[in-house]
């Protein structure tokens, strides 16, 4: 019985990765996969790291307020009302506190299960979506530079920045809903949580160096 069990979770594992694999080829039918790959879900987690820090130092702050409040010295000093009216008064900053200490981090880590980067040799591709699935393309004529930094947590991972020219009058691309013309100057977009930052740096500059005819795009937006 056990090892029925196991062999069952195995084919339950493998076809939840041949759906994800489906998934994220999906429209990409002729192009060729140079890097694909999900997110470490910890660092995606903590993407932004100041937030949750200062979720916690509001938490503290709030922990130290309540103990000076607390002291008999400054309660003597208070009207009967006040240490009500202060509460009510610090309840949203508690409620602030723990959104962005926990709250944060904590949708960012249900979200990473989501989120799948492809790089072709024709574009870079993003899903994401936390309640709607999100496809955002950067076709690589558009990509400008790369930058990829190693997090001090997990080596070899972290985060790859793509600096994206802007676009030009009657581009046939639309980010965000919103002519390409609109854009002054170039753009930066910052993968999160990349699992191999050398890897995906290595496939967008070999995908830069395919023929031109299979580079020429722009960027699109797609919600779904």
């Amino acid at each position: 019985m056990p090892s029925c069990l196991f062999i069952v979770s195995i084919v339950v594992e493998v076809k939840k990765k041949e759906k994800s694999v489906r998934a994220m080829t999906r429209g990409l039918e002729g192009e060729e996969i140079l890097y694909r790959e999900k997110p470490n879900r910890f660092l995606y987690a903590l993407r932004y790291p100041l937030v949750p820090i200062l979720g916690l130092l509001i938490l503290a702050f709030l922990v130290f307020l309540k103990e000076v409040l607390s002291a008999e010295m400054v309660r003597a000093t208070l009207p009967p009302w006040g240490t009500l009216v202060i509460k009510v008064l610090l309840s949203p900053l508690w409620a602030a506190g723990f959104v962005m200490a926990f709250g944060f981090p904590l949708a960012n880590l249900v979200e990473s299960s989501r989120v799948a980067y492809t790089v072709t040799d024709r574009r870079i591709v993003i899903e994401k979506g936390l309640f709607r699935r999100r496809v955002f393309e950067v076709f690589v004529s558009r990509v400008a530079g790369v930058e990829a930094r190693e997090s001090l947590i997990v080596p070899g991972s972290g985060k790859v920045s793509i600096l994206v020219s802007r676009g030009s009058p009657g581009s046939p691309f639309y980010m965000r809903k919103f002519p390409a013309e609109k854009f002054r100057g170039p753009v930066i977009y910052a993968l999160h949580g990349v699992r191999d930052v050398s890897r995906m740096r290595i496939a967008i500059e070999e995908a830069l160096l395919a023929p031109p005819e299979k580079r020429e795009g722009g960027i699109s937006h797609q919600t779904a």
